[in-house]
C-alpha cells in the first residue's frame, strides 16, 4: 500500500508541475527608443512580482511569464511602458523620452542638479538649439538665447573672438570675460592670434560644435561660487557628447552654402561725386579771398595744381574711369561648409563616442579664410564592479588666413574700401593689377602677395578614475586634464608695394605654446530617504599654466617668392619669454532637500592665486541658496494648472583675479641696452598689498510651468556689487610709472530678467511654440581712488569717462549743437548741455551724453513650428539702451581735404550745407586738414535687432527611413543674420560692435545661407 501511495503522489506532483509550466512561457523581444535605437539596461518586471530582467546592450531580453501577466518596462528618463502578455511570445517595446525627466538635470560643471534643487540662475541649452546657427565657435551661438548674456562679434572674419558679458560689467580695469569649463575642467579661452594688428582668433574655434551635448550658463553666486575667484563674470559650462551602450550608431551631417556681409554698410562717394565736392570745398574755402564763384572753382584748381596736386587732371585725361574698390575687396557669395561623422556605442561595461569633422569658410572680404579639422574620442570602461575609467579627448588644427583689422591700416582691404579714392582703378588697361598707380596699396596685390597666417593646434585630454567605495553612496574620483595649445603665426609684406616696400620686404614669425594642467580629487556622498536628500561634494583642485613665446623678424628679402626669415638679409628682432601661473583651491558644496519641497545649499571655496603675494594669495568665497517648490505642497496637489512653481534666493561672494602677471612685485627689466651693453631698468612698480577683487551678489527668482507645462519660464532680480576693484590708479610722473594696480573702488550692477516659453499648439501632427527672454542692466560706479586732496581720481579719455554716479566708461564729450543754417559751420554747446553755442571746438565743455557702450536692455525671441515632418525654427535678438561711436570719421565722414582730396568719403556727406537757410546734418565742405574733434555728432543710438537664424526643413518619416536603410534623416535650409534693423538712421556702420563701443575697419558679421542634411544609421 505504501509503494502504491508513493507512486500516486509522484504522479500527482508531476501533473502539478507540468500544469504550472504549461501556464508559463518564454517572452522575448527588443526595446528601442523613439528614434529606433536599442536601449540597454531597461528593467522588465512581471507586474505584482519581484521577477524581472534587464535588456542587454543590443536591447534584447528574455523572461518567463504567464498569459495573464503584464510586463512593465521602465528606464530612467523614459515613460513607463506596460503590456499584457496574452497569446504573444514576443513583445517589442518602444519607450518614449520623458521630457519632464530630461529637463530635470542641470549640468553645472563640478556638479549636476535636478532642476527642483537649483537655487540660482542657470540656463541650459541642448545641442539642437546650438546647431541652429552657423558659427565657427559655439559662444556665438548663445546670442539672444540667454537672458542677461550679451555677445558682441565686431568682426565677421571666420574664427574671430567675441566679447561676452553676463549681467553687465563686473570690473573697470580687470577682466570681464566669463570662465569656460569643459566637462568639469576650467580651460583657457584667449585670443590666440599671433598679432594684435591682425585678425583675432578665439581658442573656442578649435571645438567642433557637433561634439557638444549641452551648454549651461551660470549667472549668480549660488551657481558660480564653486569656481571661486574665476566665477565673478559668470561661467559657461560645456558638456561634450558621450557614448551609449548598444549597437554602434553612426551620424553623418553636412552642409554647404554661401556668406555675404550682414549689412551693406556705408557707401562711398563715386569719383565724380568726390570731384564735385572737391571743387565746392575750394569755393567755400578760397572763393571770397580769390574772388571766384562756384563755376570758377575748377579753373582755380587747374591754376594751382602745385598746391592741390594734379590727381583730378590725370583722371579726366584718362576718361574719368570709376574704380569700384568696394566691389573689388568684397568676396561675394563666399563659400561656407561643414562635414561631420560620428559613432557611438558600447558593451555591457564600456561606452564610446568618436567623431571627425571639417569646417571651412571664406571671409566676405578677399584674402581671408578659415579651415578646421577636428577629431574626438570619448571612452568609458568599468574596470571592475566599483572602478570606472573615463577619458574624453579632442584634437584640432585650425588655419586662419587673416587680414589687418581693427584700425585704418592701409594694407587692409576693408580700410581700402573707405580710404582709396575712386579716381584710381584696380586694373591697368591690359588687365594686370595696378600695383604702382594708386595712392594706397592695391588690395588685389596685397591679397596675392602678403601673408597673415595663424595655424592653431589644440589637444584637450580629460581623464578620470572613479571609485565606488565600500561605504554606500560614497564615491571618490581623481581627474587629470591637459589643454595644450600651439599657435604659429607668419606675417610677410612683399618688397614691391605695401607695408614692406620701404625695407625691401618684411617678415615676422612667432611661436606660442601654452600648456594648462588641471588636477582634481573629489569625494561625493549622497544620502537619501523618503523625505530627505543630502548631496555633498568635497573637491581639491590645482591648475598650472606654462607659456612659451618666441618671435623674430627681418627685412631685405632678396627676391620675390621667398618669405621665410632665413631668406632675409637683415635680421632685426629676436625675442622670447616664458610665463607661468598657478591656482590652488579647496571646495566644498552641500545641498539638502526635504520632501522635495524645501531646498537649501551652500558652497565654500578657498583659493590661492600666484598673481598675488604670499601674504595675500588666498581668498575665501562662498554662497548660500534656498528654494521652495510650492508646486509640491499639498495645497497645489490637485491643481491641473500649476506644474512647477518655485521661489528661489541666493547670496554669495565670488572673486576676480584677471589681471596681468607679477603686478604685486617690484621688478627690473633687462630688455634694453646702454651704449651696446646690457642694461637693467625698473619695469614694475609693484604692490605687495594687492589681493582679490570681490563680487557680492544677491539673486531672487521665480521658476514656473503652467497648464501641463505649456507655459514655462522664470523671473529674476539681481544685485551685484563689486568691491576692492583691481583698479589701475594713475601715479605721479615722478615715479616713472603711469599707474599702479590697487584694490580700491566699488561698482554695482542691478537688473531684471525674464524668460518664457509657450507651446501654443501641441499635438501629434502639428506643434507651434513661441518664446523669448528680456533683461535689463543698470551699471553705476560707487567709489574710486582719491588723490592727496581727497578728490576722486576719475579715468577719462577723449570720449569716455569713469566717475562716481555714472556707468563705467560712460560717454563724455562735447555736445554737438548742429550745423548753423546761416554759415554752414558745425557748432557745439559752450556749457556742454544747451544754450550758447560756439564754432570754436576747444571752447566747448565736455558733458555726459548718457549711457555707455554696454546695452541696458537686451532680449531674444524664438519660434518653432512643425507639421507632419516639416518644421521651421527662427530666432532673433535685440540690444538697446547703449551708444556707439564712429571711428575714423575725420578721414571718411567729414567734408574736408582728407576725404575729398587725399582719401575717400562716405556718400552721406552729400547731404551737406550749400547755402544760407539749409538745414542739414553735415557742414559745408571745406578744403582743410581738420584736427580730430571727438563730439556727440558721431555718437549714435546703438539699438538694433537682428534675425539671428531661420531654419526650414523636413524630418524623414519612418517609412522613408526604412526605405533608404537609415534610422533617422533630416534635410534643411538655414539662414543666419538674414535681416538687421537699426534704430538710428544716421548709424550707417554695422551696429554690432565690441564691448568698447567703437565702430572700426573690421569685416562685418556675415549673412549665410546653407543647405544641409543629417542622417542616423
Amino acid at each position: 500500500m505504501k509503494k502504491r501511495f508513493n507512486a500516486v503522489l509522484t504522479l500527482l506532483l508531476v501533473f502539478v508541475v507540468q500544469m504550472t509550466f504549461a501556464q508559463e512561457k518564454t517572452i522575448t523581444g527588443t526595446v528601442i527608443d523613439d528614434q529606433g535605437l536599442p536601449l540597454p539596461g531597461v528593467n522588465i518586471v512581471v507586474k505584482g512580482t519581484d521577477r524581472g530582467t534587464q535588456t542587454d546592450f543590443d536591447g534584447n531580453y528574455s523572461i518567463l511569464a504567464q498569459s495573464t501577466d503584464a510586463l512593465v518596462f521602465t528606464f530612467v528618463g523614459f515613460d513607463t511602458f506596460e503590456r499584457v502578455v496574452g497569446d504573444a511570445t514576443r513583445i517589442d517595446a518602444t519607450l518614449s523620452q520623458d521630457s519632464a525627466e530630461l529637463e530635470e538635470v542641470i549640468v553645472m560643471g563640478y556638479v549636476s542638479k535636478r532642476r527642483d534643487d537649483v537655487t540660482g540662475s542657470a540656463v541650459q541649452l541642448g545641442s539642437d538649439e546650438l546647431r541652429q546657427t552657423t558659427t565657427v565657435s559655439v559662444d556665438q551661438a548663445l546670442q539672444g538665447k540667454v537672458a542677461g548674456l550679451n555677445v558682441s562679434t565686431s568682426s565677421g572674419t571666420p574664427g574671430a573672438t567675441a566679447d561676452i558679458r553676463i549681467r553687465g560689467r563686473s570690473s573697470i580695469t580687470a577682466g570681464n570675460e566669463p570662465l569656460y569649463v569643459i566637462d568639469g575642467v576650467p580651460i583657457i579661452n584667449d585670443n590666440v592670434s599671433g598679432a594684435a594688428s591682425g585678425s583675432s582668433l578665439t581658442a573656442l574655434a578649435s571645438i567642433n560644435n557637433e561634439d557638444i551635448e549641452s551648454i549651461t550658463v551660470l549667472k549668480d553666486a549660488s551657481s558660480t561660487a564653486a569656481y571661486g575667484a574665476r566665477g565673478a563674470n559668470g561661467v559657461i559650462v560645456i558638456t561634450t557628447k558621450s557614448g551609449a551602450a548598444g549597437k554602434t550608431r553612426f551620424n553623418v551631417s553636412s552642409n554647404y552654402g554661401f556668406a555675404n556681409d550682414a549689412i551693406d554698410g556705408p557707401q562711398v562717394l563715386t569719383a565724380a561725386e568726390r570731384e564735385m565736392l572737391f571743387y565746392e570745398s575750394l569755393y567755400n574755402t578760397y572763393g571770397d579771398s580769390f574772388d571766384f564763384g562756384r563755376d570758377g572753382a575748377e579753373q582755380f584748381y587747374l591754376d594751382n595744381t602745385a598746391s592741390f596736386g594734379n590727381d583730378y587732371v590725370q583722371w579726366n585725361e584718362a576718361g574719368r574711369p570709376e574704380g569700384n574698390w568696394a566691389g573689388i575687396i568684397t568676396n561675394h557669395d563666399a563659400p561656407v561648409q561643414e562635414h561631420n561623422i560620428s559613432a557611438t556605442g558600447g558593451g555591457e561595461d564600456y561606452t564610446f563616442y568618436t567623431s571627425l569633422g571639417y569646417f571651412g569658410q571664406e571671409a566676405t572680404v578677399i584674402g581671408s579664410e578659415f579651415e578646421r579639422i577636428t577629431g574626438s574620442l570619448n571612452f568609458s570602461k568599468d574596470m571592475t564592479e566599483n572602478l570606472t575609467f573615463s577619458t574624453s579627448n579632442t584634437g584640432s588644427h585650425s588655419y586662419q588666413d587673416g587680414t589687418l583689422e581693427g584700425s585704418a591700416y592701409f594694407s587692409s582691404p576693408r580700410a581700402i574700401k573707405y580710404f582709396m579714392p575712386g579716381i584710381y582703378t584696380p586694373y591697368n588697361d591690359d588687365g594686370s593689377i595696378n600695383v604702382m598707380g594708386t595712392i594706397l596699396p592695391n588690395p588685389l596685390w596685397i591679397a596675392q602677395e602678403d601673408i597673415d597666417e595663424n595655424r592653431f593646434t589644440r589637444v584637450l585630454s580629460n581623464n578620470e578614475l572613479a571609485w565606488a567605495t565600500p561605504i554606500e553612496n560614497l564615491s571618490f574620483s581623481s581627474r587629470v586634464s591637459i589643454d595644450y595649445q600651439v599657435t604659429n603665426y607668419k606675417r610677410y609684406r612683399n618688397r614691391i608695394r605695401g607695408d614692406g616696400d620701404a625695407t625691401s620686404g618684411y617678415g615676422w614669425q612667432s611661436h606660442n605654446s601654452s600648456t594648462s594642467y588641471v588636477f582634481q580629487n573629489r569625494l561625493d556622498y549622497l544620502f537619501m530617504t523618503d523625505d530627505h536628500s543630502l548631496d555633498i561634494t568635497v573637491l581639491q583642485e590645482f591648475q598650472k599654466n606654462r607659456r612659451y613665446f618666441l618671435e623674430a623678424d627681418a627685412n631685405e628679402f632678396g627676391t620675390d617668392g621667398l618669405t621665410n626669415l632665413n631668406t632675409a638679409g637683415t635680421p632685426t628682432t629676436a625675442n622670447s619669454f616664458f610665463t607661468d601661473w598657478a591656482v590652488a583651491s579647496y571646495m566644498g558644496t552641500a545641498s539638502y532637500s526635504f520632501n522635495n519641497r524645501y531646498v537649501i545649499n551652500g558652497t565654500y571655496r578657498k583659493e590661492g592665486n600666484s598673481r598675488f603675494s604670499p601674504a595675500n594669495r588666498w581668498g575665501d568665497f562662498y554662497s548660500v541658496g534656498a528654494a521652495w517648490n510650492l508646486h509640491r505642497e499639498n495645497f497645489f496637489a490637485d491643481s491641473d494648472a500649476i506644474n512647477t512653481l518655485k521661489l528661489r534666493a541666493s547670496y554669495g561672494v565670488t572673486g576676480n583675479a584677471n589681471i596681468e602677471l607679477n603686478q604685486y612685485q617690484t621688478l627690473f627689466g633687462y630688455s634694453s641696452n646702454y651704449a651696446g651693453t646690457a642694461a637693467a631698468f625698473p619695469s614694475s612698480y609693484g604692490n605687495q598689498d594687492l589681493t582679490w577683487e570681490t563680487n557680492h551678489t544677491l539673486d531672487l527668482g521665480i521658476d514656473f510651468a503652467f497648464f501641463q507645462n505649456r507655459l514655462d519660464g522664470s523671473l529674476a532680480y539681481y544685485s551685484r556689487e563689486s568691491k576692492d576693484l583691481l583698479l589701475n590708479v594713475p601715479l605721479s610722473r615722478t615715479t616713472g610709472f603711469p599707474s599702479q594696480t590697487r584694490n580700491i573702488g566699488r561698482m554695482s550692477n542691478k537688473g531684471f530678467e525674464a524668460e518664457v516659453q509657450y507651446q501654443v499648439v501641441r499635438s501629434d501632427d502639428f506643434n507651434f511654440s513661441i518664446g523669448g527672454n528680456v533683461a535689463t542692466n543698470e551699471n553705476e560706479v560707487l567709489e574710486l581712488a582719491k588723490d592727496a586732496n581727497g578728490d576722486d581720481i576719475n579715468i577719462a579719455t577723449t570720449t569716455q569717462r569713469v566717475e562716481v554716479g555714472h556707468p563705467a566708461y560712460g560717454w563724455h564729450m562735447p555736445t554737438w549743437a548742429g550745423v548753423n543754417p546761416d554759415t554752414g559751420n558745425d557748432e557745439w554747446y559752450v556749457n556742454g548741455v544747451d544754450g550758447e553755442t560756439t564754432t570754436n571746438f576747444n571752447s566747448a565743455q565736455r558733458a555726459w551724453q548718457g549711457g555707455s557702450a554696454l546695452p541696458t536692455l537686451s532680449g531674444g525671441v524664438n519660434i518653432h513650428v512643425d507639421f507632419k515632418g516639416f518644421f521651421l525654427d527662427a530666432s532673433g535678438f535685440y540690444q538697446g539702451g547703449h551708444k556707439v561711436y564712429e571711428s575714423w570719421h575725420l578721414y571718411t565722414h567729414q567734408g574736408n581735404a582728407y576725404s575729398l582730396n587725399l582719401y575717400q568719403g562716405i556718400n552721406t556727406v552729400l547731404d551737406r550745407w550749400q547755402e544760407p537757410g539749409d538745414i542739414t546734418r553735415h557742414a559745408k565742405v571745406q578744403y582743410a586738414f581738420e584736427p580730430w574733434r571727438y563730439n556727440s555728432k558721431f555718437l549714435f543710438d546703438g539699438a538694433f535687432a537682428r534675425l539671428r537664424n531661420i531654419t526650414i526643413g523636413y524630418d524623414f518619416t519612418e517609412q522613408i527611413n526604412e526605405a533608404i536603410g537609415i534610422t533617422g534623416g533630416r534635410l534643411y535650409v538655414r539662414g543666419t543674420n538674414l535681416a538687421t534693423w537699426v534704430k538710428d538712421d544716421d548709424l550707417v556702420w554695422d551696429p554690432e560692435v565690441d564691448a568698447t563701443g567703437f565702430t572700426d575697419m573690421f569685416t562685418p558679421p556675415a549673412k549665410t545661407v546653407v543647405l544641409g542634411f543629417n542622417f542616423n544609421f
